[in-house]
């Protein structure tokens, strides 16, 4: 079959208006060495399947202009390395949410200035770009991703961004968490992840609309910020340089996940409070330097509605026999630890369902004992 035969088989199968016939076209395509960009422009099908699903992914390294003038229908629509982002953007009054994402970051990945006219985006990601000014015009964005564009800083401009409910910078440059951002009262999430920051300020407590806070690689120290968080219920605080959980922590009334996995904690101060907490994540990986804890936490005693529990790579040798408590445990996580016998109080564990042992060096007759007293229980010992 000559090349016309295949390009005439393969549009066919766009103009059918079948997802699937689109996608199964789109392999044929990469097969035959036909690009993409000679199909953009009669992509009939397409028009006729988007007034349907009003979703949209672009992954095309050609002119857009023609085809996104006709696509007014379109709510969702996603650029990957797509070269220019077309000027005549603004033309698509309907879209509620846009995502664009390059593989890696350059000056030359640009926005077009017209995107402010977009006046029903809700949602906008922006990825390995170089971020305009325009964008801060746009007043009714309820989330705002800025991920892996090199930025030093937060741009003040987000200050009148007073509708934003999540904002995400992630894989930057950013040392510090600017004043501006606690004036944005509607945050439900904020993610600084893989950044530089060295403190969390104690004016994050004027966030109350704010559930999850995400600070995983960064460097920071202590918690003292977040002790009397009102509203917080999920805090991830991964591979930072956290070296004590004070008591106070376990006492936040909203919080329901904690993980502070692979942070070097040498100190996790007792608590009899109780604890709302419904996941919990500690340790370090085994070729990493170990999270020096030799006791189980006493405070997760007290967390009798925890479901969640991973504990791995620290020096706990045993288990307390009041792990029996925690019944409604789904998931335990004590993998790469010093624990060679467990309680027998682990029977009363009856909603237990992965329970993850390997690198404890544990017996094989402690094994068998394991195993009976929790029959139901799928345990993995390596």
């Amino acid at each position: 079959m000559g090349k016309k035969a295949d390009f005439d088989k393969i549009q066919q199968l766009i103009e059918s208006g079948d997802k699937s016939n689109i996608n199964l076209a789109f392999v044929l395509a990469e097969a035959k060495g036909i690009h993409k960009s000679e199909l953009i422009k009669p992509w009939l099908g397409v028009l006729r399947y988007l007034n349907k699903e009003t979703h949209l992914k672009l992954n095309l390294r050609s002119d857009l202009d023609t085809m996104l003038c006709d696509l007014v229908a379109t709510k969702v629509i996603e650029f990957k390395n797509c070269g220019e982002i077309p000027e005549n953007i603004q033309k698509l009054k309907n879209i509620e949410k846009l995502s664009v994402d390059y593989d890696k970051f350059s000056v030359k990945n640009k926005i077009p200035e017209k995107l402010s006219k977009l006046e029903q985006l809700r949602e906008l990601y922006l990825g390995s770009v170089l971020v305009p000014d325009e964008i801060y015009a746009l007043e009714g964005l309820e989330r705002l991703y800025l991920d892996d564009n090199q930025l030093l800083k937060v741009p003040e401009q987000l200050s009148v961004l007073k509708n934003l409910k999540s904002f995400r910078v992630e894989h930057n440059l950013i040392d510090l968490i600017p004043e501006f951002v606690f004036s944005l009262y509607n945050l439900e999430l904020l993610s600084f992840s893989r950044n530089q920051i060295r403190e969390i300020p104690d004016s994050i407590n004027r966030l109350q609309q704010l559930k999850t806070l995400i600070i995983t690689g960064n460097l920071v120290k202590d918690l003292d910020a977040l002790l009397k968080f009102g509203s917080i219920r999920d805090l991830k605080l991964d591979s930072c340089l956290i070296s004590e959980l004070k008591p106070e922590i376990f006492e936040i009334p909203t919080l329901e996940t904690l993980s502070v996995f692979q942070n070097p904690l040498i100190k996790i101060s007792e608590n009899n409070q109780p604890c709302n907490l419904k996941s919990f994540s500690m340790g370090s990986v085994p070729s990493r330097d170990k999270c020096e804890i030799y006791e189980f936490p006493q405070p997760l005693l007290n967390c009798r509605n925890l479901e969640k529990l991973h504990i791995q790579g620290t020096f706990i040798d045993r288990l307390p026999p009041e792990i029996g408590n925690l019944t409604n445990l789904t998931f335990l996580n004590l993998t790469f630890n010093k624990i060679k016998y467990l309680p027998e109080s682990i029977a009363n564990l009856k909603k237990l369902r992965s329970f993850y042992l390997a690198g404890n060096g544990i017996a094989d007759e402690e094994k068998k004992k394991i195993s009976a007293l929790l029959p139901n229980t799928k345990i993995f010992f390596k």
